[in-house]
């Protein structure tokens, strides 16, 4: 059976993340705001968490990426 006084205490994650956020006004096309997030994609390793377009024809985006981290070995 399950301890529910375990369920009271908050969880911690251990994977942490760092974000980005990216406005791109209303001029972007859609194919030129692809072209943007495939390459902050491709060379900075980041990932589309959300993408909003505004009726105004403005986007923005949240990429996230897992922090490095870099372990003392020497």
């Amino acid at each position: 059976m399950a301890r529910f006084t375990d369920l009271d205490t908050p969880r911690q994650s251990r994977v942490q993340w760092e974000t980005r956020e990216i406005t791109m006004p209303r001029a972007t096309t859609r194919q030129e705001a692809r072209a943007m997030l495939t390459e902050f994609a491709e060379y900075g390793h980041w990932e589309l968490a959300r993408l909003r377009l505004y009726r105004d024809g403005r986007r923005w985006a949240l990429l996230r990426r897992r922090k490095m981290r870099i372990s003392p070995d020497a």
